[in-house]
């Protein structure tokens, strides 16, 4: 059963529709100490921990502890493309795939230094700790390879789900290589 979504902090949410208890193969999943940003912080440190192994996002946190958005590789990267105000004029030309790696540096470089939460994926949903398996894996399929888990009532970030340890927990695959 799909979920309806609200709004928190600009940072979507899926709320469960049926209460119900956490699944103890989701809560195994659960990452609870992973690598965050906190809001204030500019992008660039978003940017060092995500180039730094920190998986395929960074979540957002504020300093309460509350789930903000998550920087992505995705997010980060299309920064590189428009430049303020060039989006209207070179989207209907698509005159910024000519452009060379000077040029997309010229347009990253400013972005790194904006609060981090400025930058975070507006389509990766903040799941609860009750989501079930076939709706995690659907949002793996979304296109969502890291999905941060808040608490139903606080929202407070609580970890991530990522789909490299989903697969390897489905598969019984351990880390490192082989069966």
């Amino acid at each position: 059963m799909l979920q309806s979504m609200t709004m928190q902090h600009g940072a979507r949410t899926l709320e469960s529709v049926p209460a119900r208890e956490t699944d103890p193969a989701v809560s195994s999943l659960i990452e609870r100490s992973p690598t965050t940003v906190l809001d204030t912080e500019p992008l660039s440190a978003a940017v060092d921990r995500l180039l730094g192994g920190a998986s395929t996002g960074v979540p957002v946190v504020d300093a309460g502890g509350h789930y903000r958005g998550m920087c992505t590789l995705r997010s980060v990267s299309s920064l590189g493309l428009l430049l303020n105000g060039e989006t209207a004029a070179l989207m209907p030309s698509l005159a910024f795939l000519r452009d060379d790696m000077e040029r997309i540096r010229q347009r990253l470089e400013p972005s790194l230094l904006t609060p981090a939460v400025q930058a975070s994926d507006p389509f990766v949903p903040a799941l609860l700790p009750s989501t079930t398996l076939p709706e995690i894996f659907f949002q793996f399929y979304r296109g969502h390879p890291l999905l941060p888990i808040v608490d139903g009532e606080s929202r407070r970030f609580i970890g991530v789900i990522s789909c490299e340890q989903a697969l390897r927990t489905a598969l019984r695959h351990p880390a490192g290589g082989g069966r």
